[in-house]
């Protein structure tokens, strides 16, 4: 059915391949479909998760009649989704199709965690007080060099000025009272 429907599908029947197609194959989902009771005590869907690092959605189908009273034990397993028996083509579809743009989304958000992390470790380094900012000169981010410059005037607001207008922290460390005070590069080195 999910062939039918576009979705490319690896199948496996054992939880030590299927962990192992998830950690080398990547997959946009993994639909666990257990039929025994026993193979959910096993822990496969933390498994399945490690494998993939946390970053793909594992939906649980089931068929059992006696899921309906595990259902917090799948979630709390680390199921992103559970559907129980009767479900239709469509149901399944639909969830797959949500949990899929869930984990492109993470997995966005961890890419750009990840270029963040680098980009202000780069930023750190530098020896000239940089912040980032919005387009409405809000302070997003600052690097160290900032933060020391700010601190050193007296300026103590949260990080260093974070989620407060560029103008306010640059007008509370140069001593300037007026908020529509602007200061160029070289006032603000002073």
């Amino acid at each position: 059915m999910l062939r039918a429907e576009g979705f490319d599908v690896t199948t496996s029947t054992c939880g030590g391949p299927a962990v192992l197609a998830v950690g080398t194959l990547w997959p946009d989902a993994v639909v666990l479909d257990l039929h025994r009771p026993d193979l959910l005590n096993a822990g496969l869907c933390p498994q399945l998760k490690a494998a993939a690092r946390g970053l793909v959605p594992v939906l649980h189908v089931s068929l059992d009649a006696n899921a309906h009273t595990n259902r917090a034990r799948i979630l709390d397993d680390g199921a992103d989704g559970c559907l129980l028996a009767p479900f239709d083509a469509d149901e399944l579809r639909a969830t797959i199709c949500s949990l899929v743009r869930l984990g492109r989304h993470d997995k966005v958000r961890a890419a750009e965690c990840a270029v963040n992390a680098v980009l202000h470790g780069a930023l750190d380094e530098l020896s000239d007080h940089i912040a980032l900012l919005d387009a409405d000169g809000t302070v997003l981010a600052v690097n160290r060099a900032w933060t020391n410059f700010a601190l050193a005037n007296g300026y103590a607001h949260g990080d260093a000025g974070l989620g407060v207008s560029y103008h306010s922290v640059c007008d509370h460390v140069t001593g300037a009272d007026s908020e529509d005070a602007r200061f160029t590069s070289e006032q603000l080195k002073r």
